[in-house]
């Protein structure tokens, strides 16, 4: 009896802790899936394709997931200098966790966990930088160093669904 109470409890709280990816962004370049309880923001804000922030806002803060396209045309940049350029950018105010290069599907990126000291608050960084074409595609998410942990299973789960067209 203990045991179907226990694999009850397991399986609810799985089901309660995933998120369906029921809504997305399909654009010419890229497309994403998101759940609903996110809210979207693609106005074009600070020059960033979109916002997508998790509910609720906690400690005054909207932990968000950004797209960040930037064009490279005859700059002959390749991943590997570009993830030298963000690498030493970061660390001029914050400190690499981890920077590791992988594969999604065939195409190759950077992936970098940091933290920094933003604006009087603790915050750490998840993002994967992709190079096609002449075009870096940079997307990242982005918590209080305090939420980080909660959001990450859905917020990765948000990032992976992420394609380059």
């Amino acid at each position: 009896m203990k045991q179907r109470l226990v694999l009850v409890l397991v399986l609810l709280s799985t089901m309660l802790s995933a998120q369906k990816l029921e809504k997305s962004i399909d654009e010419t370049l890229y497309a994403i899936n998101y759940p609903s309880s996110w809210k979207i923001d693609n106005t074009g804000k600070n020059g960033v394709e979109f916002y997508l922030f998790a509910s609720p806002i906690e400690d005054n803060f909207g932990s968000n997931i950004n797209l960040l396209i930037q064009n490279l045309e005859g700059m002959n940049i390749d991943l590997t200098k570009f993830t030298e350029i963000s690498e030493k950018q970061i660390t001029t105010n914050g400190k690499i966790i981890s920077s590791e290069l992988k594969n999604k599907g065939h195409q190759k990126y950077q992936e970098v966990i940091f933290e920094a000291h933003i604006n009087g608050k603790d915050m750490k960084f998840y993002q994967q930088y992709f190079v096609k074409n002449t075009k870096a595609f940079i997307i990242t998410f982005t918590a209080l160093s305090s939420h980080y942990v909660k959001l990450e299973k859905e917020t990765l789960a948000i990032i992976n669904s992420f394609q380059l067209k």
